[in-house]
């Protein structure tokens, strides 16, 4: 393939150690996504078809944005040897799936996302073929007042989740 791979995944993992099928966040006790991964809820944000699968990215604030949601870092990954990649669940983004993937580096260490990072992924979102503004579309010239107003219906609505699901 010759291109650079991302992972986003669990802290702490080195250069040579392979990453597997299955999600490490279903052991977080006191996290509502943990829980719905667990229960292969269908409204889980990071629901997958292929559990058994790990995946990678060449698109790194997609990769970044998975480390971020189980706060963890992002990784340089390749398959490992004897191990083929296939095209993952998304259509509209390029990533791929493997029965195991091996870490080539850490990229980056406790991964989350700024104001600015949330932003640049949302327009690099508004780029794909099937991309559909949702209800709680953030303008691009969000004004300081509109962006406090979207952060609190994000706040609302992530506890509403986690309401659901205790």
């Amino acid at each position: 393939m010759g291109r650079i791979l991302y992972h986003g995944g669990p802290r702490g993992l080195q250069p040579g150690d392979t990453i597997e099928g299955g999600h490490t966040r279903r052991m977080h006790d006191n996290c509502p996504l943990c829980r719905m991964h667990a229960k292969n809820d269908p409204t889980d944000p990071d629901h997958t078809q292929h559990p058994e699968h790990a995946y990678c990215t060449p698109i790194k604030i997609y990769a970044r944005q998975y480390a971020a949601l189980c706060a963890g870092d992002l990784y340089q990954v390749r398959p490992a040897d004897g191990h083929d990649l296939m095209p993952g669940d998304e259509p509209d983004i390029e990533e791929y799936r493997c029965d195991q993937l091996v870490v080539v580096r850490c990229v980056e260490r406790h991964v989350t996302l700024t104001w600015k990072d949330r932003r640049k992924l949302q327009r690099w979102m508004q780029t794909l073929p099937g991309y559909k503004p949702g209800p709680d579309h953030l303008a691009r010239n969000a004004s300081a007042h509109m962006l406090n107003q979207w952060q609190a219906r994000q706040i609302d609505q992530a506890q509403a989740l986690a309401n659901r699901h205790q």
